[in-house]
């Protein structure tokens, strides 16, 4: 059968937790910005299954990791 067939559409969060983590994000990787990732955005990486050190990884480091199109087609 279809594997995807009874996937929900899109991840389960909301826009103000996506742009919240996004922020939170920027922040560190920014040398002239102070940041952390919240407890908001720690909460929902741990929904995702994502550790924070593997997140700043994926986000810092995307380019090198992935070689070509991501996603589904």
């Amino acid at each position: 059968g279809n594997e995807r067939k009874n996937q929900p559409k899109g991840i389960a969060f909301s826009v103000q937790d996506y742009l919240e983590l996004v922020d939170d994000t920027g922040r560190i990787i920014r040398n002239d910005k102070r940041g952390s990732i919240s407890a908001n955005s720690a909460k929902l990486l741990t929904r995702l299954n994502i550790p924070q050190d593997n997140w700043l990884k994926l986000t810092t480091e995307f380019g090198k990791l992935f070689h070509g199109p991501v996603g589904t087609l």
